[in-house]
């Protein structure tokens, strides 16, 4: 299904829904602003379920990033992050059945340019099947080309 996001003190919470929602007030740079969070929430679903066909749908070709998975190097294109999507899987979401962006912020650049910086936080069953919350800052920078945001860098720490 689609996502829909509930600001909930100052957290972004995404629900499923059968169509999307949007508050009728939201026209212009509210919905632009909504648009890059959907699709860092595209992003990130498409991790946790290992969906490469979303992940570089939405993701640029020569998307650059930091992560602790880069040893402090700045990766350079989709390759590097193939490789994680190709690991065999279990079948179960392989990082984490629920996804959360805390404290979302979105600035736009111009008309085709945002970032978006957050808290992600990701609830998993721990190694003995307890709850386990995993957190992560990160900054994402897309650009917005035919119509569709992109992720073209980010930054995760």
């Amino acid at each position: 299904g689609m996502l829909r996001f509930l600001p909930t003190r100052s957290i972004v919470r995404a629900v499923r829904t059968a169509t999307p929602v949007r508050s009728l007030a939201c026209s212009g740079a509210c919905s632009k602003k909504q648009d890059v969070i959907d699709t860092t929430m595209k992003i990130l679903n498409a991790v946790r379920t290992g969906d490469w066909a979303t992940y570089s749908e939405f993701c640029d070709s020569n998307i650059t990033c930091f992560e602790p998975e880069t040893m402090n190097y700045v990766a350079k294109g989709l390759g590097f992050h193939k490789f994680y999507f190709d690991i065999p899987s279990t079948g179960a979401a392989p990082y984490g059945s629920n996804v959360t962006l805390a404290d979302a912020h979105v600035r736009l650049i111009g008309d085709a340019g945002a970032v978006i910086c957050y808290t992600r936080l990701v609830q998993k069953p721990g190694a003995d099947g307890s709850p386990v919350t995993v957190k992560s800052n990160e900054t994402r920078v897309l650009e917005l080309t035919g119509g569709k945001w992109r992720c073209v860098h980010f930054h995760r720490s």
